[in-house]
Parts: structure tokens; sequence; C-alpha cells
């Protein structure tokens, strides 16, 4: 009865531990797939921030370049429309001057040329 129980018991024992070595080899299998693929998404990561922050370097570098030719092209139509009143003021004395003489004497001539000019 004795040896039948320390039959049954090392039977168990070595089900057991081949079950246990079993599994850690599974488990140091698993460790071993998932590192590389682990590191892979790392890398994948790493190289999607370096991206996002250029890409946000770059949308940076846009948006001031863009705000300060707004401002270029904002301070220019408002010289453009300077120009424009004082000649549309200009105009109808202009065509009176065209007709009967120097466009030099007709009041607001020089407002019009130094607007021009600027």
């Amino acid at each position: 009865m004795v040896t039948v129980a320390i039959t049954g018991a090392t039977l168990f024992l070595k089900q057991y531990l081949t079950k246990k070595a079993d599994n850690l080899a599974t488990k140091q299998d698993l460790a071993d797939l998932t590192r590389p693929v682990e590191a892979i998404k790392l890398e994948f990561r790493l190289q999607e921030e370096h991206a996002r922050a250029m890409h946000s370097r770059e949308l940076a570098a846009h948006q001031v370049l863009f705000e300060h030719e707004f401002m270029i092209y904002r301070d220019l139509w408002k010289q453009v429309l300077e120009v424009r009143t004082k000649i549309d003021q200009y105009s109808p004395q202009a065509l009176l001057a065209a007709k009967f003489g120097s466009a030099i004497s007709v009041p607001g001539y020089k407002d019009v040329k130094s607007a021009a000019e600027a």
C-alpha cells in the first residue's frame, strides 16, 4: 500500500514538474517573442513622436511666416486704399485740368503723387 502511494506521489510529482517546466518554457518563449515586438513598437512610437515634433515646428514656422506676410499685405492694402481714395478725389479735377491746363496746379495733386510714391 505504501508502495502504491509512493508510486502515485512520484507520478503526480513527475507530471506536476513536467507541467511546470512546460509552463516556464512557454513563458520564456513568449518573452523571447514579445521583446522584439515591443522594441519595434517603441521604435515606431519614437519615430511618430519625432515626426509630430518636426511637423509642429514646421507648422509654427509657417504660421509665423503667414502672420508676417499678412501684416505686410494688410499695411500695403491700407496704402493702396489711401492712394485710391486720393485718386478718386483727384480724378474729376484731373479731367478738368487735362482739358484746361496743368495737372500740377490742381489741388490735391501733390497728395496723390506722394501717396502713390509711398
